[in-house]
């Protein structure tokens, strides 16, 4: 029966008269139908972008429920005393500093040893992009997302380079990777994030690769060498050609030219020679049963209480498990595996090693120092030869994990070894003198995160190198006498036995004006001045001011003097002469001296009026450049690529079409026409 107009007419006005019903619009009707045919569509879509980033989504609640602690209890991992509160988060809090104050990335870290160069510092980390985050977080906030971030990402990077779930999840509960954790290695942290993404880009042949690898270096300066050495093996090991590793090195090398070469310009100048001259690698082991307890069975000697440099566990599963993944291999990837093997073993086990004698007369294995930085390299390739048969043997795979999660929270809570710190009423006292001035401590009693936080400048320090020129001098300054490669300055050693006895003479000439002590110091030319719980505050009667003519203006790159009123011609500032500090006045340069006790001397013409002190190393002009241009043809090189790239895929969907077989009822149209 067909309905006309007028009775549908009458069917609407008859569904409006009654209640509930409502006259549709026009356009009623087809939205419903729009919406019923988009709603699906994207729950389908919702559903498949699920499906595939399921093991992301497993790879994120795993790293978020592993590092749980640390954001329930921040002080397990941010106040241990370590190398994070000690060097990377004060480095990283007054870079923050300098830029909000003075609107500058500090070159010159004047906190510690009276004074010392950031720019070229191999750990410094000023120039790594992700440490931005430390901008807009407050400090402790930000390392414990740091610290999850780039966890989260070397899990992802390794998913994306294997395709496999397992072996991520090793990789972010590596127990090497708690090691560091622990110890406060955050330079190894960062760098462990991106290795996985280096050995991805260069297995697609990517100049992406160069990219990570830059990353690698700003981090960690050795964990990058390294890095390089394991690409070279991996490039016979996978068939890479030449060309293309030549070229991401020249890329690599040109994105951190910037730090590069004003470290090869200050590192002769520095304490690195004492490697070379009284080489002593750590760590020292006690016979063969002790790495091999260590890797294999770190709980018959309390993985808790295992030295950092000696903690290389894995248990028993990731190396069976990696044994079985090599087994797969052919015969020559199992030989050349097999030597890359051995080779890390000889380093690895330094003082053990038959080549021991050999090695320790070689200067690359003398600066590596801490030989146990090979194995974070292993490490990845025990993680990725594993991964070869995690899919077949999910039992040892689960068992992998196990281990690796009890070793992780065994050592992540070793017992803290603090040393023993002046009170706050110390520093309280100290910051509030409004003068210019630095503080010595017979005992270590601040901790670097302190003096930079209370904007205390430090006469001692624990930094990666220190200059061979202050090196020689600080044992005038603190009395002490040392002939061997330390981190610290003076060597804790020293600190612990008393045996510092320093010349107030020499530190009032570098413009120390305090003096910490557990102990009386009885002389005449000391003062006490605070008393705080057995800890005594002196003030030095040698105390001279920073410099022979009044300071204008002081930031970490840039010292402006008023030597309008100079008497004689000598400029002295009581800061450390480095070859990178340059003086201007009236736009002519002029040189920086050294004088005797190492601090600079300008000879400034009469009738100056301003003398301005910069330090911007030449090298670091020409890093400069060349990381600018590197960055421009790396793009220029990535855009050219994915266009090339771009161009081969669309030529192939249309050769595809062009190749595909007619269909019956076209075939039939055309034989017809």
């Amino acid at each position: 029966m067909v309905e006309t107009a007028n009775s549908k007419n009458a069917k609407l006005e008859s569904r409006a008269a009654n209640p509930g019903w409502e006259v549709p619009s026009a356009r009623a009707t087809p939205k419903r139908v729009r919406n019923a045919k988009l709603y699906p569509i994207l729950i389908r879509a919702t559903m498949t972008i699920i499906q595939k980033a399921r093991n992301q989504m497993v790879i994120f609640l795993f790293v978020l429920a592993l590092q749980l602690p640390f954001f329930l209890n921040p002080s397990l991992i941010l106040d241990r005393g370590n190398d994070l509160q000690e060097f990377f988060w004060p480095i990283i809090e007054f870079t923050k500093s300098t830029i909000f104050t003075h609107k500058q990335i500090p070159l010159w870290y004047n906190s510690i040893l009276s004074g010392t160069p950031l720019l070229p510092d191999p750990q410094s980390m000023i120039f790594y992009l992700p440490n931005i985050i430390f901008l807009f977080l407050p400090m402790r906030e930000g390392f414990l997302i740091s610290i999850f971030l780039h966890t989260l990402a070397g899990g992802l990077g390794v998913y994306l380079l294997t395709k496999k779930l397992y072996p991520s999840l090793f990789y972010v509960s590596a127990p090497a990777l708690a090691g560091a954790i622990e110890a406060g290695h955050f330079g190894i942290i960062t760098a462990w994030a991106w290795l996985p993404f280096a050995l991805h880009f260069v297995l697609k042949r990517s100049y992406l690769a160069a990219a990570f690898l830059a990353l690698i270096f700003y981090s960690h300066v050795l964990i990058f060498a390294l890095t390089l050495a394991a690409l070279s093996f991996m490039a016979v090991y996978k068939g890479i050609e030449f060309t293309y590793l030549v070229k991401i090195y020249l890329l690599t090398f040109g994105l951190v030219a910037v730090v590069l070469f004003p470290m090869l310009e200050w590192s002769p100048d520095t304490t690195r020679f004492l490697l070379r001259q009284n080489p002593d690698t750590f760590p020292k082991w006690r016979g063969i049963v002790e790495p091999a307890g260590a890797l294999f069975a770190p709980w018959t000697t309390n993985a808790g209480t295992i030295r950092t440099d000696k903690f290389i566990s894995t248990g028993m599963g990731l190396p069976l498990l990696a044994f079985l993944g090599y087994l797969t291999l052919d015969r020559k990837k199992k030989y050349l595996l097999a030597v890359f093997g051995v080779g890390a073993a000889l380093i690895l086990l330094n003082n053990l090693s038959p080549a021991f004698p050999l090695l320790v007369n070689f200067d690359p294995f003398k600066l590596l120092r801490v030989t146990t930085r090979v194995w974070f390299i292993v490490l990845a390739a025990l993680i990725l030869l594993a991964s070869r048969a995690s899919d077949k043997h999910k039992f040892i795979s689960a068992l992998v994990v196990v281990e690796f999660l009890i070793l992780w929270f065994t050592h992540i809570q070793k017992p803290v070894d603090a040393r023993p710190l002046a009170p706050p009423a110390v520093t309280d006292f100290i910051k509030n003198d409004p003068e210019q001035f630095r503080v010595f401590c017979l005992t270590r009693c601040i901790s670097q995160r302190d003096a930079v936080q209370n904007n205390l400048e430090l006469i001692d320090g624990y930094s990666t190198l220190t200059q061979t020129n202050y090196y020689r001098h600080s044992w005038q300054l603190t009395g002490g006498f040392w002939d061997y490669y330390s981190l610290s300055t003076p060597p804790i050693g020293l600190y612990k036995n008393g045996s510092l006895g320093p010349n107030l003479r020499s530190l009032g000439e570098y413009n120390t004006k305090y003096i910490i002590s557990k102990r009386e110091l009885p002389d005449e030319n000391l003062s006490e001045v605070f008393k705080d719980r057995g800890w005594h505050v002196y003030e030095n009667g040698f105390f001279v001011p920073r410099s022979n003519a009044a300071l204008i203006g002081y930031s970490p790159n840039k010292i402006t003097v008023d030597t309008s009123r100079l008497e004689g011609k000598s400029l002295v500032m009581a800061e450390v002469y480095s070859k990178g500090w340059r003086a201007h006045i009236g736009g002519r340069e002029l040189p920086v001296l050294e004088a005797p006790n190492t601090q600079r001397v300008v000879e400034v013409p009469e009738g100056t009026g301003q003398t301005e002190l910069r330090y911007s190393p030449k090298s670091f002009e020409a890093g400069k450049a060349v990381t600018g241009s590197t960055i421009i043809v790396l793009g220029i090189s990535l855009l050219h690529t994915k266009s090339q790239y771009a161009r081969t895929k669309l030529f192939s969907k249309s050769r595809r079409k062009a190749l595909r077989p007619k269909s019956k009822r076209s075939y039939t149209k055309a034989k017809t026409s």
